[in-house]
């Protein structure tokens, strides 16, 4: 597989992000690997990478998908900018990590600032224990009742905004704060907001791999989807963790860290002479 350039056109063997419409996983983005592209009907087979046709099933979904929107079947989007978490404040919209997809969510509440040290002899305090960035779903929090959670910073996003091949370079990649208004990325992933430090490893891309036994035929006609997952809900009136929409989602399902990612690409690119290629 290998990463697509926010610019370039979708084709067999892509790294995407698929937005589900269906309602038990409204709004959510599951990364894909696109098996069959092409068509002269819009419509993409696709494997996701940690989406399952069920709770019992062993191997990930198949399915055709027909994006109404390109922003429905895109690029997988940059790391957030450093300083990024910093800045956010309650109302901001974000995505959070949640059982293998990035489900839209709204920032409710911040840890408090650590209290000023006092001018005394006497031993300090113990830390008190970390908190996460407190959020819900931005669609609906009675219905997605387990993303309210406190989540770490790692598991959370911008709420990026792809503006397609259009957007340049980049791919017109934005996302929006109370603080800073609307972020938008250069051509070389830099955010034009001086707050920010530029996005490391904005370009690359990882090298292709052979899918040809993955992929079936183009004309093949597309098949009924299948049960994704089980609606979230809560139990006993509370907000409950979630159920078991993907209980076979492991750890390593997780996307790769931005700093992993760049370690890779930086070693590609020196092995290969400094020559890169272009990803997201």
């Amino acid at each position: 597989a290998f990463r697509l350039r926010s610019g370039a056109p979708v084709v067999e063997g892509s790294e995407v992000e698929v937005r589900i419409s269906d309602a038990e996983l409204e709004g959510a983005r599951y990364e894909a690997l696109v098996l069959a592209a092409g068509r002269g009907d819009g419509l993409y087979r696709v494997r996701y990478s940690c989406l399952h046709a069920s709770a019992h099933a062993d191997e990930t979904l198949k399915e055709w998908v027909q994006p109404a929107a390109e922003d429905e079947l895109r690029p997988p989007p940059p790391p957030p900018p450093d300083g990024f978490h910093a800045r956010l404040s309650p109302g901001d919209k974000l995505e959070l990590l949640f059982e293998g997809g990035w489900w839209p969510v709204v920032l409710t509440s911040r840890p408090p600032p650590p209290p000023a040290a006092a001018a005394s002899s006497a031993p300090p305090p113990p830390p008190p224990p970390k908190r996460g960035l407190g959020v819900e779903s931005a669609i609906d929090p009675a219905r997605f009742a387990g993303l309210t959670t406190s989540a770490p910073p790692v598991r959370l996003r911008p709420a990026w905004v792809w503006e397609g091949r259009a957007g340049g370079g980049s791919g017109g990649w934005t996302f929006e704060t109370q603080a800073d208004g609307c972020v938008k990325l250069d051509k070389a992933g830099r955010p034009h907001q001086p707050v920010y430090q530029p996005i490391k490893h904005a370009t690359g891309a990882l090298p292709a791999a052979d899918t040809s036994r993955d992929s079936e035929p183009a004309e093949a006609a597309p098949a009924a989807h299948a049960a994704k997952a089980e609606p979230l809900a809560a139990e006993n009136g509370e907000h409950a963790s979630p159920s078991a929409v993907m209980a076979k989602v492991e750890v390593e399902c997780e996307p790769e860290s931005s700093d992993e990612a760049g370690a890779e690409e930086e070693g590609a690119g020196g092995a290969e002479g400094g020559d890169s290629m272009d990803s997201q």
